[in-house]
């Protein structure tokens, strides 16, 4: 293959593809028949695109519907059963799952180019990931929801961009991660019409790993890949009535099927929002089938599939619905008699002994659009009202600062969009030119004076100086940049540029809970500790995306900014962590918030030498 090699990707920062000889390169139709015709080539194809499985979300939950009503319809409400003592090892591989203190991540892998230097705060902007976390594995902190199985060791495995979207070779690279570190089960809440041998013999790798693997069905007509595989579970959507959602797939290779419409989950901020899709579908029988894996892990990926097929309630036909209704009680109820029946050398069939044809609660879809219109919500994100194209592009401009320097992070230029130095001042300069740039353009946006006097040569007037300097600068490359354009589409209205800058403005203040948080000793975090099973993380994470939240709302309403949106009562507690310098700095650039809200801002405060305020 030596004639190829100059068009073969460099695959050293992938070795798992190179150790199967999975290659990826860039070659014309011809030269792409010619190299399946050599010797020793089992396959070559397209490395065609996968899409996440779900659809709307919001944040309204509806009044008239009972909170998690999905999990009454599959029977999984956890204050209701015992868990297992067995760790069940769960990869969601999707698009990232931002850190909280709902669950915790054993480890995060990322193999979308270009996101290896994002905070976990970033990790997953789509929200996609992260609601299926949500809902497969989130503790129970008595306020927002309770997934599942929040015993389980969950991994995000980032195959999927902000866009939802990935390529055929990453999740094969992901899979066999999960083979190479010993995955119980892995979530594939993605899907594509296009057949590949490559994915499938991953595919059949990791069935012989032992490994279970569960997908969405698809939101379309026919059953997508991975679930149109025999070796994966497919899943398909109920609507709140027991029937097939109408955007459901459906084909001979559904096997079950669980609610998905109006599912309770967690977006990138931590916020409850309604999700729909089979991807969500798909995340309950994960959940699910870990909490029974978790009663005894010697048991076979085989026995928890067919144990999840036995105990499904039998309902409609099967192109629609499969085997039926996931349902955990029923088949935690069962456990012991099909454990003593199963024999790995059964076929599903022969071992259906327990029919379940208990009644499924329902509910009217016109109880839920009295108190939630869909069609005016359909497109909301948090609650703010946020267009889902307005919420993307901001979202952009939150990744931005991480992904694009232009060769200014070594002069030190970058630091104040990455929460350093004055972070409250560098905020507010940034969220006020946001809002000029969104009102009248880059042009007059870039005459937004600095929070802080520039003028004297006093300490704090030296630092603002050189703050503005290097936002102005790095702004100015920005803006000349041909970065825009790619990233917008071509639709570079200074609407769109003002969303990307109000992005830079939220990256700043969360990240000065990356870099100047202190322990409740303390002592400060280092930027390298970020497992999620600090206890510390979670919650400045928490609080840092509280913030970010606070920053949405008036960016859509009062379109006023200060040290205000620094200010969350109900996560960052007195004592929990504390900020470097955070009280002069609230008074140095908002000296009426301070003066009113001094004990607060002094409580949360760690004074340190400020007398180079220009460092990072």
């Amino acid at each position: 293959m030596s004639e190829y090699n100059d068009e073969i990707q460099d695959t050293g920062d992938t070795p798992i593809l190179a150790e199967k000889s999975i290659m990826i390169a860039d070659l014309t139709e011809e030269e792409a028949r010619q190299l399946a015709c050599e010797e020793g080539i089992i396959c070559v194809e397209e490395d065609f695109e996968v899409e996440g499985c779900s659809e709307n979300e919001t944040n309204t939950l509806p009044d008239n519907i009972p909170e998690q009503w999905n999990l009454d319809v599959i029977n999984a409400d956890n204050q209701q059963y015992k868990l297992g003592n067995d760790t069940v090892k769960i990869a969601i591989m999707d698009s990232g799952i931002t850190i909280d203190s709902q669950y915790s991540v054993e480890e995060r892998i990322n193999f979308v180019p270009g996101d290896d230097g994002l905070e976990p705060l970033y990790d997953d902007l789509s929200g996609h990931g992260t609601s299926i976390a949500s809902i497969t594995g989130s503790k129970d902190d008595g306020e927002k929801l309770t997934g599942i199985n929040p015993n389980a060791e969950l991994y995000s495995l980032k195959v999927l961009d902000i866009d939802k979207k990935g390529t055929a070779s990453r999740v094969i690279e992901g899979i066999y991660w999960c083979i190479n570190n010993g995955i119980d089960i892995i979530n594939m809440s993605f899907g594509t019409l296009n057949n590949s041998k490559a994915l499938e013999m991953a595919i059949q790798d990791a069935q012989k790993a032992g490994i279970l693997m569960v997908s969405a069905a698809g939101n379309g007509t026919d059953i997508e890949y991975p679930a149109k595989y025999d070796e994966v579970i497919a899943v398909g959507s109920l609507n709140t009535e027991g029937l097939k959602s109408e955007k459901s797939s459906s084909g001979n290779e559904m096997e079950l099927v669980a609610p998905g419409e109006y599912i309770p989950a967690l977006d990138w901020l931590g916020n409850p929002i309604l999700v729909d899709g089979t991807s969500v579908a798909a995340a309950q029988v994960t959940g699910i089938a870990s909490v029974l894996w978790s009663l005894d892990k010697n048991m076979s990926s085989g026995f928890i599939r067919n144990l999840l097929t036995a105990s499904a309630n039998e309902t409609g036909n099967t192109s629609d619905y499969g085997n039926g209704i996931i349902d955990l009680d029923y088949a935690l109820s069962i456990y012991d008699d099909y454990k003593n029946l199963y024999s790995s050398d059964e076929n599903i069939s022969n071992i259906n002994l327990f029919d379940n044809k208990n009644e499924v609660p329902v509910y009217d879809e016109s109880i839920i659009e009295a108190s939630w219109s869909i069609n005016n919500h359909k497109d909301a994100i948090d609650n703010n009202g946020l267009s889902a194209e307005a919420a993307r592009i901001i979202k952009l401009g939150v990744a931005f600062p991480d992904n694009y320097k232009f060769g200014l992070d070594q002069q030190n230029k970058t630091g104040p969009f990455h929460g350093f130095r004055n972070y409250v001042a560098n905020y507010v300069y940034l969220a006020k030119i946001a809002r000029k740039c969104y009102t009248s353009g880059m042009s007059e946006a870039l005459k937004v004076p600095y929070p802080i006097s520039t003028s004297g040569s006093g300490n704090l007037a030296t630092a603002a100086k050189k703050a503005q300097s290097d936002m102005l600068e790095y702004l100015n490359m920005v803006n000349t940049n041909p970065i825009w354009r790619s990233l917008l589409n071509d639709k570079i209205t200074q609407e769109n540029q003002g969303r990307i800058l109000i992005g830079f403005a939220i990256h700043t203040a969360m990240d000065a809970y990356s870099h100047q948080s202190y322990k409740p000793d303390k002592t400060h975090i280092k930027d390298s500790n970020k497992r999620d099973d600090d206890e510390f993380v979670p919650l400045r994470y928490d609080t840092a995306k509280a913030v970010a939240s606070s920053i949405i709302n008036p960016w859509h309403n009062t379109h006023t900014f200060n040290a205000m949106q620094f200010k969350q009562d109900k996560i960052h507690t007195k004592g929990a962590f504390y900020l470097r310098n955070f009280s002069t700095r609230v008074k140095n650039t908002d000296p009426s918030t301070w003066s009113s809200n001094s004990t607060w801002f002094n409580d949360r405060t760690v004074d340190e030498d400020d007398s180079n305020i220009n460092e990072n």
